[in-house]
């Protein structure tokens, strides 16, 4: 894609990564995003971090507590920014974890770019 730019960081076993498209800031979650990935991700200087308007975590196999909270940090900072933030994919374990924790409707699911 011409107008994708992709940095991920993490250990093997999972990553935190943004990538633009088109215009559009999307946070990727995959793996196990663990406190060491999440710690890794704030550590690092991650261009569009601030412009996240879409969250894809269909990929995800453990969802941390940190990670949920780094979600909830950016659902925060987008709208603070008056921006809106949906989660365009997600997974079985991620519907869990947001379900169990009370915060599905704090992603509502939207389309890729839409």
């Amino acid at each position: 894609m011409p107008d994708c730019q992709q940095i991920s960081v993490g250990p093997p076993h999972g990553a935190i990564g943004v990538t633009v498209r088109n215009g559009t800031a999307v946070l990727v979650l995959a793996g196990e995003v663990d406190i060491e990935v999440v710690a890794t991700f704030r550590s690092a200087r991650v261009p569009a971090r601030d412009r996240v308007t879409e969250v894809d975590a269909g990929d995800v196999t453990l969802l941390s507590a940190t990670a949920v909270q780094l979600l909830l940090d950016v659902r925060w900072a987008a709208a603070l920014a008056g921006r809106s933030l949906v989660l365009v994919r997600s997974n079985a374990h991620v519907d869990r974890v947001l379900d169990l924790l009370g915060l599905t409707g704090a992603f509502p699911r939207g389309r890729p770019g839409g």
